[in-house]
């Protein structure tokens, strides 16, 4: 038999204080007409007033066994208020780390402590999330990107290779899914696609990468490819009257990951719907790191972070003959890149 979700009345009381406080009943009309199809006044009638109107809604969803929809839907519209976040990992949208092993990740080696608040931590997930796409070229499911600029997206050279035109340039069939997300009960939500056009800068990956040992030394192979959407999406709305999707920004001066160092990925793997893994680094060279973190086919092109959520690394390969994971540095891609003339 299917579990359902079902909030518990201190969860119901979180969702509609944060409803209330972060919607305006126009936005909340548009919000449902949009995502769901339905009136708002058929919920609950337009002359009572917005608080009872929003406790109706809530109730409503709760009652019908599909709060997780109305969860995805304000998250997707609010994704810069954390209680949402909390309440869709409550829903099963997505699955979080218990916050002291995320502490115990971003602790340094060397001892101190960490100031991550989880609040905090919730808003930047949010916004990695919704920066997530997942590559499909002509139809078949390859790999991960990530948006890092208005119609930007960073992934592996590998996953695009073969659908780069004649002029080197050109994309033929390249589609960037965002918002691939489902619930723990199988709930989809809606899928954004988006035509990627054309490869802005890239660098291939070595012939040594295609084993686990040697590893490669060549700075000039570092398998990324930035390419460009046919549209700006960062600055426009999942859902209408919604906020900013916005972007994972790449930063000057990335941090350094160094090993046994904790570290997250965001992923696609096997096609599927987004998922988080932790893992670690377990070994490095200046131009490759190898993690612990759990990937499969399709999650080529993955960003890891840190415990911070900075992007420090591109994943791109895996071994079925090992347990290695292989990602590439994020300063060196920004520094190559800058070096063909793009400022990412």
């Amino acid at each position: 038999m299917e579990e359902w979700v079902r909030f518990s009345q201190t969860q119901i009381n979180l969702l509609y204080d944060s409803i209330r406080a972060a919607f305006v009943p126009d936005e909340l009309e548009i919000l449902l007409s949009v995502r769901f199809g339905v009136r708002y006044g058929a919920i609950v009638a337009s002359s009572k007033t917005d608080d009872y109107r929003v406790f109706k809604l809530v109730e409503h969803y709760n009652a019908k066994y599909e709060i997780e929809h109305l969860v995805a839907a304000v998250r997707d519209a609010r994704p810069s208020v954390p209680e949402f976040t909390e309440l869709a990992e409550a829903a099963g949208l997505i699955q979080l780390p218990a916050f002291s092993v995320l502490q115990a990740l971003a602790r340094p080696l060397q001892g101190g402590t960490v100031g991550q608040d989880p609040g905090d931590f919730r808003r930047k997930l949010a916004v990695r999330e919704n920066s997530l796409c997942r590559i499909v070229i002509d139809n078949r499911r390859f790999g991960t990107g990530m948006l890092i600029g208005e119609d930007i997206v960073l992934t592996n050279h590998h996953v695009i290779e073969k659908a780069i035109a004649a002029d080197g340039e050109s994309l033929n069939n390249v589609v960037c899914e965002f918002d691939h997300r489902e619930t723990a009960q199988r709930v989809m939500s809606p899928v954004m696609p988006v035509q990627a056009t054309r490869v802005l800068a890239s660098s291939p990956f070595a012939e040594a990468d295609q084993a686990v040992e040697p590893a490669n030394t060549a700075p000039e192979f570092l398998d990324y490819a930035v390419i460009r959407l046919a549209k700006r999406i960062a600055d426009q709305p999942i859902v209408e009257s919604g906020e900013p999707r916005g972007m994972t920004r790449l930063l000057e001066n990335s941090p350094e990951l160094i090993v046994d160092q904790g570290l997250l990925i965001l992923q696609h793997p096997n096609a599927m719907p987004m998922r988080l893994d932790l893992g670690s680094v377990t070994w490095r060279n200046p131009v490759r790191i190898r993690h612990s973190a759990h990937t499969l086919h399709g999650s080529s092109g993955a960003p890891i972070f840190d415990a911070d959520l900075s992007p420090v690394a591109l994943h791109h390969a895996g071994y079925e003959t090992s347990a290695v994971n292989q990602a590439i540095p994020i300063s060196l891609i920004i520094a190559d890149a800058r070096a063909k003339g793009i400022s990412l």
